[in-house]
């Protein structure tokens, strides 16, 4: 639902959502129904933010809708397709799906086709390019749970809901954090040159006393790389070739000590 649920009579929202959701039984069907603003309770559907997503980690999960213009509603962003149509590069959509997803938020991208269907060449170009790095560095991003804390590094986002603004671009100072498991990663939004250090200050000694690190390594490198827990935090050193630019994702194997 877009906007304005709120209009409708309470009881019409119930049966709407009981209909739906007992009709998905019959169908065998996994469904989701999501809305915006606080038009229905959190515990039958998912909030929606358009172009916008939260500047914090939360116990519950929401979703992105964006597209792949650039802009907003107010400048040069569209649903659909237009000749003049600015397009979001492969690093700037990878950026934003990290950041969702370390907070428990999931994306929604919209692609803009043309009337006869074809996607033009500047959507697929940056559409392969996150394909690329999902190929890569998948295992960062699927089947993965917030970790304690979202991340670290300057914030960017000025605010949290619908049609959010940015204050600067991603780059290596950012740190987003998943997990699956006993596998921690730290995904690096930007490659800080070769041997490196890159401090992870949330997973310190003083903030993780009882953290044992079994194994790190680096997500699509077969180089073995150094690292040493401090007070400051896990010091990694960056492998000598960088499996790629736009982000770097360490995979940290853990256990807990007594």
């Amino acid at each position: 639902f877009d906007s304005w649920l709120d209009r409708i009579p309470e009881k019409n929202r119930q049966d709407f959502t009981a209909y739906y959701l007992n009709a998905a039984k019959t169908w065998d069907k996994e469904v989701m129904i999501t809305y915006k603003q606080e038009d229905m309770p959190q515990s039958v559907g998912v909030v929606d933010f358009e172009k916008g997503r939260m500047d914090k980690s939360t116990a519950y999960s929401w979703l992105t809708d964006d597209t792949i213009s650039a802009g907003t509603w107010t400048t040069t962003g569209s649903w659909s397709y237009t000749e003049e149509l600015d397009i979001k590069s492969s690093k700037e959509i990878i950026h934003t799906l990290i950041d969702i997803v370390s907070k428990n938020g999931q994306l929604l991208l919209n692609i803009s086709p043309k009337a006869n269907g074809v996607i033009p060449q500047a959507q697929k170009d940056s559409l392969l390019g996150v394909g690329k790095w999902l190929r890569a560095n998948g295992e960062a991003i699927y089947n993965t749970r917030p970790y304690i804390t979202y991340g670290e590094g300057p914030k960017r986002l000025k605010s949290s809901g619908h049609f959010v603004e940015m204050d600067g671009e991603y780059n290596q100072e950012n740190i987003r954090y998943t997990q699956n498991n006993n596998t921690i990663y730290a995904i690096q939004m930007g490659w800080p040159g070769s041997r490196k250090k890159v401090t992870l200050k949330s997973l310190s000694k003083l903030n993780l006393p009882n953290l044992q690190i079994q194994k790190i390594s680096v997500v699509d490198s077969p180089e073995e790389i150094s690292w040493e827990m401090t007070e400051k935090g896990l010091e990694i050193t960056t492998p000598f070739t960088a499996p790629n630019k736009i982000a770097i994702s360490y995979k940290i194997e853990v256990g807990m000590s007594n």
